[in-house]
Parts: C-alpha cells; structure tokens; sequence
C-alpha cells in the first residue's frame, strides 16, 4: 500500500510533535498549539470606611450614632471617631472594633456648639469628612 498524501502529512507533524516532547519536553509541545497567558496584575484591595451620623442636629450633650461599613479591613480592627478641631484632627473618646462583614457602630457626646466634623479612622484609612450642628 502507497502512502497517499494526507497520510504523509499526518505522520510529519506526529513526527514534529514526537520530536518536540523529546527535546523540549511536554511544555514546548502544547505551547506551539495553546499560547500561556500570564494573569493580568491585580493590585492589592483599598480599605475604605463610609460613615453615616444620627442625628445630624443635637443639642449640646446629645449623643450621636455613627454608623458603617469598613471594607478590606480585617474584622476585630478598631476604629476611632474623631474631629476637626482648630485645622487638626483629634480623636474623641469614642471607638469600637469593626465586626464580621466589616460593619461597626459607636455612639458619641457631642458638647461643643456649632458645626462638628467628623471622620472615622483606623490608623491608615479615613471615612469621609460628616457634619453635625450642635446646638
């Protein structure tokens, strides 16, 4: 029997595969064929903090909850409500942990009149600046 032409042809390219797992092992034979994509970079996850204050009018010595959601930050983390006094930040007397889930809660007495700012922190992450007007 004569070797018709797409036989021939067959057995050239098992005889290139056969050679190429020879010499350059599995790898260089499905690499001709498939080509290996790297995963594309990711960077690490950003922490964020939202916040939310209730009530945002109180009269002096009136507390306030703060609520939110801290993400990418490890739960048991403690967070620390602080404001803007004199074009610093302070911390007041009121912290917590953030819970599984990353959700937190922590109440406050506000006492000095007029527009309070506040934030909660972590150490290295910040919510968004909140007022509340204390009458």
């Amino acid at each position: 029997m004569t070797p018709t032409k797409s036989h021939s042809a067959r057995l050239a390219v098992a005889g290139a595969l056969s050679a190429a797992l020879l010499t350059g092992g599995a790898g260089g034979a499905i690499a001709a064929s498939h080509p290996i994509h790297p995963a594309p970079y990711r960077a690490p996850a950003k922490s964020s903090i939202s916040i939310r204050v209730s009530p945002t009018t109180v009269k002096a010595g009136q507390q306030v909850t703060v609520i939110g959601r801290a993400q990418g930050l490890k739960s048991g983390s403690r967070v620390q409500l602080q404001h803007r006094s004199n074009g610093k930040w302070t911390s007041l007397h009121a912290s917590t942990t953030v819970q599984r889930g990353g959700a937190y809660k922590l109440t406050a007495k506000l006492n000095s009149k007029g527009k309070q700012v506040l934030r909660v922190y972590d150490g290295t992450t910040t919510s968004s600046p909140v007022t509340v007007t204390v009458h």
